[in-house]
C-alpha cells in the first residue's frame, strides 16, 4: 500500500545527488565490480609526479612510440621494448649498421625532452648506446667496447704496436733522482732479444749495445750534461773544430806563415847533422924527408907498418869522418 510505497521512496536514489547518497560506496564499487583503481585520480600531465596518482600513456614515455634517430619523419621503430631494426636509418652516418638490434632500451626525459638509448644486438655486432633531444631528433650513436670488442688504437688515438707517427712531444718519467735515472729506448732484434739502448741514463745520454743474448757488451758513447764526451773507439768525421777554429790534421795542414816562429823541415836539414860515418879505408906510405901527407887531416890511423931496420920506410892505414847534412855528404876535416 502507502506506505510500502512511501518507504521505497525514502530509500532511492536522488539523479540531482549523483550518486552522493548512496550510503555505502565500498560496497556499491565492490557489487559492480570495480577495483581500487576506481577510486584514484589519473595524472593531469605528461610529467605528474604527484604521490597516488596513475599514469596514462604517454607519461614519462609510457607506452610512447619510440624515439627517432634521424633528422625525418622515420622512427626508429614501434617495437620500443624488443626490438629495432636500421635498416631505414639513412642520414646518420655514425648509426648503427644496417642490421636488427634487440633488447632497445630507450629512458626517455621528458622535463627537458632528452633520452638515451642502447641498442644491443644478438650476434657479435656491437652494442651501441646514444643520446638525444626530443623525438625524431638527430642523435650521435657511439660503441660500448668491451673484451669482445675492443677499440682499435685509431678508434683511441693510440699509436699502434706495428709503427705509425707520433703527432707531439714523448716523455719519460722517472721516478728516481737524475743521478739515479733509466729513460733508455730499447730496441730488439727480430727475435725479441735486446741489441741496443739510447738515451737519458743517469744525469747522461748514453749509447748501449747487448750481445746476441741481450747480454750488456759495450757502452761506446756517454755525453754528461757539461759536454763532456766519451768516445771509447774510433771517431770519424769531416772535420775537428775547438772553440769554432778547425784543428790542424794531415788533411787540413797549417799554412806556412803559421809555422814562422817554428824550426821547419828545411832549416833542420840544413843544421843539424843525420848522420855520421868513416870512409873507406886508405894506405898512406911514409919515408925519410916525406912530411905530412895531408897537413889538415882529421883521419884516423890504423895499422902502422914499418918496412924494417932503420931506414924509416913504412905505410899506415887512414879513414876519415864525414857527416850528412841536408842529405849531403862532408869530410870532416
Amino acid at each position: 500500500g502507502l506506505v510500502e510505497t512511501v518507504n521505497r521512496a525514502a530509500g532511492a536514489l536522488q539523479k540531482d545527488q549523483n550518486l552522493n547518497d548512496v550510503p555505502d560506496k565500498a560496497k556499491a564499487r565492490k557489487a559492480l565490480q570495480l577495483g581500487s583503481a576506481a577510486t584514484l585520480d589519473a595524472t593531469t600531465a605528461v610529467n605528474d609526479c604527484t604521490l597516488g596518482r596513475v599514469l596514462k600513456v604517454g607519461d614519462f614515455g609510457l607506452g610512447a612510440q619510440t624515439f627517432g634517430v634521424i633528422p625525418d619523419s622515420h622512427p626508429v621503430s614501434e617495437r620500443a621494448a624488443y626490438g629495432v631494426n636500421f635498416s631505414r636509418v639513412f642520414k646518420s652516418t655514425d648509426a648503427p649498421r644496417m642490421d636488427t638490434y634487440f633488447n632497445l632500451l630507450m629512458m626517455p626525459e621528458t622535463l627537458n625532452g632528452t633520452f638515451a638509448a642502447l641498442a644491443m644486438s644478438e650476434n657479435t655486432t656491437p652494442c651501441y648506446r646514444a643520446y638525444g633531444v626530443g623525438s625524431n631528433k638527430s642523435i650521435q650513436w657511439a660503441k660500448i667496447y668491451d673484451e669482445l670488442n675492443k677499440p682499435t688504437a685509431t678508434d683511441v688515438g693510440a699509436l699502434p704496436t706495428t709503427g705509425g707517427n707520433l703527432l707531439g712531444q714523448l716523455a719519460f718519467l722517472f721516478p728516481a733522482t737524475r743521478a739515479e735515472a733509466n729513460c733508455l729506448i730499447a730496441n730488439g732484434d727480430a727475435n725479441g732479444i735486446l741489441a741496443c739502448q739510447y738515451g737519458y741514463y743517469q744525469d747522461r745520454f748514453d749509447l748501449h749495445f747487448y750481445d746476441e743474448k741481450g747480454a750488456w757488451e759495450s757502452n761506446p758513447l756517454s755525453i754528461g750534461r757539461n759536454g763532456n764526451t766519451t768516445v771509447r773507439g774510433n771517431l770519424s768525421g769531416l772535420a775537428v773544430y775547438e772553440g769554432n777554429t778547425r784543428v790542424y790534421s794531415p788533411n787540413n795542414p797549417p799554412p806556412a806563415p803559421n809555422l814562422s816562429g817554428y824550426a821547419t823541415q828545411q832549416w833542420v836539414l840544413q843544421n843539424f847533422v843525420q848522420n855520421i860515418d868513416l870512409t873507406a879505408p886508405a894506405e898512406v906510405g911514409f919515408w925519410d924527408g916525406r912530411g905530412y901527407p895531408r897537413g889538415t887531416d882529421g883521419a884516423a890511423m890504423y895499422n902502422f907498418n914499418m918496412v924494417g931496420g932503420s931506414s924509416n920506410v913504412g905505410n899506415f892505414i887512414v879513414r876519415y869522418t864525414r857527416k850528412q847534412v841536408n842529405n849531403t855528404w862532408y869530410v870532416i876535416n
